[in-house]
């Protein structure tokens, strides 16, 4: 063997067959014994039918599983509408900024803008006198054509 693989070779083939060994030992155990992790206590449909004594079988804390499934299906059910019930309500009309007049925090609410973007606009306006109109804004370095489009509607002259 050592005429015809290199050690490196070696080294990898017989991590491939300790792989395959492994693999073959889990799918072996996992056939075997099908209540391998009993604390999940979640029922085989039809126990009968697979010839293992089933030991929750009896088990009043038992759910089985198609009940298990139905309750997270109703609970996964009720929270997405609770969250899009949220989501669509109507929301407050937000009061326009001025940004001409707007102080940094007031800036710093709109969405995208941070202390240091709200510096540099104020920066921005202070060197030429105020923005003209609100396109204006993307004159500003860090203010881009999609950051723009964010607060348009937020911002006012």
């Amino acid at each position: 063997m050592s005429k015809w693989f290199t050690p490196q070779e070696r080294g990898v083939i017989l991590f491939l067959i300790a792989t395959l060994l492994v693999g073959i030992a889990v799918y072996i155990y996992k056939s075997k014994t099908p209540y391998f992790a009993p604390e999940l206590k979640i029922l085989v449909e039809n126990p009968a039918a697979s010839g293992v004594d089933n030991k929750w079988q009896n088990s009043e804390e038992c759910e089985p599983i198609d009940t298990l499934r139905s309750n997270l299906l109703e609970q996964l059910i009720q929270e997405t509408s609770d969250k899009l019930a949220q989501q669509t309500q109507p929301t407050q009309q937000i009061e326009k900024i001025n940004i001409n007049t707007a102080q940094e925090q007031e800036l710093i609410a709109l969405p995208g803008i941070g202390p240091a973007l709200a510096k540099r606009i104020i920066d921005y306006r202070e060197r030429n006198n105020g923005f003209k109109t609100t396109d204006d804004i993307i004159k500003v370095w860090g203010i881009g054509k999609k950051k723009l489009q964010l607060i348009k509607d937020k911002i006012t002259i």
